[in-house]
C-alpha cells in the first residue's frame, strides 16, 4: 500500500460478511475535523459510526467516503457515497451467484477477492468487477478466476492499463487466442508477452504461453502491483 493514505483493516467471514477491524488516525483525524463542522455534519459522523459497526453483507469503498467526509463534501454526497457502493456490491453478488451456481461459493469469491484488494493498488469494486466477468468466461470457476486475477492486475500494472481494460484484454485472450486482444497487440503488450506477429495462437496456446510468460524466472511484469502499491 501507499506510504500515504487511509488504511482499513477487513476481516471476512466464510459467508462473505466484512467486519473492519482497524482504521488507521487519518481517518480518526478526519472524523474529528468532521464533528467540529456542524450539527448537521455530526448527525452524519453518527450514522456514519453506525454504518461502520453494521456493514452486514455489503462492501464499499471507505477511503472515497471518509475523503469525502474530511473534503467538507455535502451530506447528500456522502450519502450517495454509500447508496452507490452498496448497489454495486449487492449487484455483483447477484450475478456471482447465478455465474458460480451456489451463495457459498459467490461467498468464497467475495472473500478471495477482498484478501486479494487488500495486497493491491485497486479499489475493492475494481477488483471484484473484473473477478465477475472473469468467472462469466471461466466457467463460474472461483479457483480459476483466483489464479487469474493476479496476472491481470500485475499486466495492468506493468502495462498502464486500468484493471478494466486489462481484464477485457485478457478474456479475449483467453477465450479466442492472442489475436483477439486488439488492443494488446497496438500497445505493444502481445509482444511483451512473447506472441510474435503473424503467428496463430489457439485459446489453450494462449492460456498456457500467458501463465508461462507470468511465471517464468525475470518475468517482465509479475510483481509490478506490488511494486505499484508502494508509490504514490
Amino acid at each position: 500500500m501507499p506510504d500515504k493514505g487511509i488504511y482499513l483493516k477487513l476481516e471476512i467471514d466464510d459467508k462473505g460478511t466484512p467486519t473492519i477491524k482497524s482504521i488507521d488516525a487519518a481517518y480518526a483525524k478526519a472524523m474529528q475535523n468532521m464533528r467540529s463542522s456542524t450539527d448537521a455534519a455530526s448527525r452524519v459522523m453518527a450514522g456514519f459510526q453506525s454504518k461502520l459497526s453494521g456493514l452486514g453483507g455489503s462492501l464499499f469503498n471507505l477511503r472515497n467516503t471518509v475523503i469525502a467526509l474530511a473534503g467538507g463534501a455535502g451530506i447528500g454526497a456522502v450519502v450517495k457515497t454509500f447508496t452507490d457502493a452498496a448497489s454495486t456490491t449487492e449487484q455483483l453478488k447477484v450475478r456471482l451467484k447465478a455465474l458460480t451456481g451456489s451463495q457459498a461459493e459467490c461467498n468464497r469469491m467475495f472473500k478471495d477477492m477482498a484478501d486479494y484488494a487488500a495486497k493491491v493498488p485497486f479499489t475493492f469494486e475494481e477488483v471484484m468487477e473484473a473477478a465477475t466477468r472473469l468467472a462469466g468466461t471461466m466457467g463460474g470457476s472461483v479457483d480459476e478466476v483466483k489464479r487469474w486475477i493476479p496476472l491481470v492486475g500485475d499486466l495492468a500494472a506493468a502495462q498502464g492499463y486500468t484493471l478494466n481494460e486489462a481484464t477485457s484484454g485478457i478474456i479475449r485472450m483467453y477465450s479466442a487466442g492472442a489475436a483477439a486482444a486488439e488492443m494488446f497487440r497496438e500497445r505493444g503488450t502481445l509482444s511483451m508477452l512473447g506472441f510474435a506477429t503473424g503467428v496463430e495462437y489457439s485459446a489453450k496456446e494462449t492460456r498456457t504461453r500467458l501463465m508461462q510468460e507470468w511465471n517464468k524466472t525475470g518475468s517482465m511484469f509479475k510483481g509490478v502491483t506490488n511494486d505499484l502499491a508502494k508509490t504514490w
